[in-house]
């Protein structure tokens, strides 16, 4: 039996997203901030920094971190401002988030009237990021020694300790003895970036949604509309293959389900014409009204985006539905002209 990884998230039709968990091409978690709170106590300053310019550095569970990439934005509607520093090879990513940019001190406890916050992730963490949430016992603060509005460069020093609910490979929720959450903790220590430059987005505000289009699918079943009333998209490792399966419902619970190796890139390609175990490429049909699932034979799909950083993917496909498990069963549907755009990483 495989184990199964499952990071999912439900979208109901004209209702807004939440989104941006990603700084840029990378999506880091990010959250709004209400307020800067001041913070007592000597911080170090922009001359004592141990950054060099341009660089974003910091501790982490006493190992070292140098960041290949430092990036910022300043978003111009609320004056927020969000900075990260990715390592590439390890894909360990630092986030920091703030609103009302300046200088200053901030609390980075995410929750309550103070939501300014601070995120890590790594390859081992993507679906489970380590956040300051009160919530989980997080901490931290930031220090802005130095927003230059000349050179678009922020300076500054934080350390946080991020948490995050502990879970087994089947991406259950572990507990102790007791029946409570196991929280786990990563402790990030000694962080500076020094002139980090930073780019103003004049149209967003670093909140939900921004410059993301909204998920849609679209097909014909049998000629008529399917009105599509959900979609679900959701990225699984089965058996070391990630999958993405992506599921649109109309109204009287009628299904259609497309699953789709990670690995296939861009371009055209065959359904597989056989019950899968989870890692095939292939689409499904369901009434919704306790008819058998009636699976691609034969179907074809065409992805013209599929970027695994961000979990963009574009495609149009076609099938004709059969019942796999009844070669006597003469119920047939035919799928066309169909199309979907989803975000399966959120």
């Amino acid at each position: 039996m495989f184990a199964v990884i499952t990071y999912s998230k439900i979208l109901l039709m004209k209702k807004q997203r939440l989104l941006n968990y990603l700084l840029l091409a990378f999506l880091a978690v990010q959250f709004s901030a209400c307020t800067n709170e001041p913070l007592e106590g000597e911080f170090i300053q922009e001359d004592d920094s141990p950054a060099a310019d341009g660089q974003f550095i910091a501790t982490i569970d006493n190992q070292g971190f140098t960041a290949d990439t430092a990036l910022a934005t300043l978003y111009a509607l609320n004056n927020r401002l969000v900075i990260s520093g990715i390592k590439a090879n390890s894909g360990e990513i630092i986030t920091l988030s703030v609103q009302t940019a300046e200088e200053g001190s901030y609390s980075l406890v995410s929750g309550g009237a103070n939501q300014n916050s601070a995120v890590y992730l790594n390859s081992n963490s993507l679906l489970n990021p380590y956040i300051t949430s009160t919530e989980l016992g997080g901490s931290g603060q930031l220090v802005i020694t130095s927003l230059d509005s000349i050179t678009q460069s922020v300076s500054g020093t934080f350390s946080f300790i991020g948490a995050r609910v502990e879970l087994d490979d089947e991406g259950n929720v572990v507990l102790d003895a007791e029946g409570n959450q196991i929280i786990e903790t990563v402790d990030i220590t000694d962080g500076a970036f020094s002139t980090i430059p930073y780019v103003i987005d004049e149209t967003g505000d670093g909140t939900e949604g921004d410059g993301i289009p909204d998920d849609e699918f679209l097909a014909l079943v049998d000629e008529m509309e399917f009105v599509t009333d959900s979609i679900s998209s959701e990225l699984r490792i089965i058996g070391g293959i990630p999958v993405i399966k992506i599921e649109a419902r109309n109204n009287i619970g009628s299904l259609i389900r497309i699953d789709i190796p990670e690995s296939l890139g861009i371009g055209t390609f065959e359904m597989d014409q056989m019950i899968s175990d989870g890692t095939q490429l292939i689409a499904l049909y369901n009434d919704g009204l306790g008819g058998e699932n009636l699976t691609s034979n034969p179907g074809t799909i065409t992805i013209t985006e599929l970027n695994t950083d961000t979990g963009r993917l574009v495609a149009t496909f076609s099938f004709t539905g059969t019942n796999p498990l009844d070669p006597e069963d003469t119920t047939v549907v035919e799928v066309t002209e169909g199309s979907f755009s989803v975000d399966y990483i959120e």
